[in-house]
Parts: C-alpha cells; sequence; structure tokens
C-alpha cells in the first residue's frame, strides 16, 4: 500500500501546480488585452 504522507505530497504538488497554471494563464489574458 501507498504511505499516506506519500499521497499528501502528491496532493500538495498538484495544488501548487493548479495555481501555477492558473495565474499564468491569468498572465496571458492580461496580455492580451
Amino acid at each position: 500500500m501507498i504511505p499516506i504522507k506519500i499521497i499528501e505530497a502528491i496532493e500538495i504538488i498538484l495544488a501548487f501546480i493548479l495555481v501555477f497554471l492558473l495565474g499564468y494563464a491569468i498572465i496571458l489574458i492580461n496580455q492580451i488585452n
């Protein structure tokens, strides 16, 4: 079985990636406008 800590670490990493992508998308939209 996969340790819970590894699952939590993966969730944190995915959360950071989602925040980064959202911020990057907002910057691109602002540059277009």
